[in-house]
C-alpha cells in the first residue's frame, strides 16, 4: 500500500500490529510505462515578495533552516516530510529516527529517486506550473479516490473513472 508519514504515525499509534506490513508503493502506471518523475508537495517556508516585512521574514527562514532545530521540525512527522538536501537526508538525526528505522524501504525509495522529485507545481510541460495537479492535491482527490474504492465499494476501474472525471472537472 502507498503510505505517507502521517498515516504511518497514526497506524503505529493505533494498530502497531500492522506496521510491519506497510511498504511504499508508487501510483500504478499503464503496462510498458516507467516512472520518470515523482512529485512532492512542498510544505516549506514561503516569503511573499510583496508581503509586509519581507526582509525580516527571509532572515527568519534563513536562520531557522540553518539552525539545529530545523531537523527537529522535519522529524516531527517522519516520512511525511523530508529534509530539503541530500546531506540532511543522510544525517545521523534522520537515519537514527525510530519511525524511519522501522521503514527502511521508504527511505530507499526516496534516496533512489532523489533526483526525480519535483514540486507538484512544476510538473507541467517543461516545468511550468501545473495548477490542475495543485488543485487535485489541495482537494485531496487521491485520498478521496482511495475512499471511493475502500469505503465506497467502487472497483479499481470505477475508481479510476471517478478520479478521471474529477480531474477533468478541474481543467475546465
Amino acid at each position: 500500500m502507498s503510505v505517507g508519514g502521517l498515516p504511518v504515525l497514526t497506524i503505529t499509534e493505533n494498530r502497531p500490529d500492522l506496521v510491519e506490513k506497510l511498504s511504499p508503493t508508487p501510483f500504478p502506471l499503464p503496462q510498458g510505462r516507467e516512472q520518470n518523475q515523482w512529485w512532492s508537495y512542498m510544505e516549506g517556508h514561503v516569503v511573499w515578495d510583496e508581503g509586509q516585512n519581507t526582509e525580516g521574514a527571509q532572515q527568519f527562514v534563513d536562520f531557522f533552516s540553518k539552525s539545529d532545530r530545523f531537523l527537529d521540525f522535519v522529524l516531527s512527522a517522519p516520512l511525511f516530510q523530508f529534509p530539503p538536501t541530500r546531506e540532511m537526508l543522510d544525517s545521523e538525526a534522520v537515519t537514527n529516527n525510530e519511525i524511519i528505522q522501522q521503514h527502511p524501504e521508504a527511505m530507499d525509495l526516496v534516496r533512489e529517486n532523489w533526483g526525480a522529485f519535483n514540486s507538484v507545481l512544476a510538473t507541467g510541460t517543461d516545468g511550468a506550473p501545473n495548477l490542475v495537479a495543485a488543485n487535485a492535491y489541495s482537494q485531496q482527490l487521491f485520498g478521496q479516490s482511495a475512499n471511493q474504492m475502500l469505503v465506497g465499494d467502487k472497483s479499481p476501474e470505477e475508481t479510476v473513472t471517478w478520479v478521471a472525471e474529477q480531474l477533468r472537472g478541474l481543467q475546465q
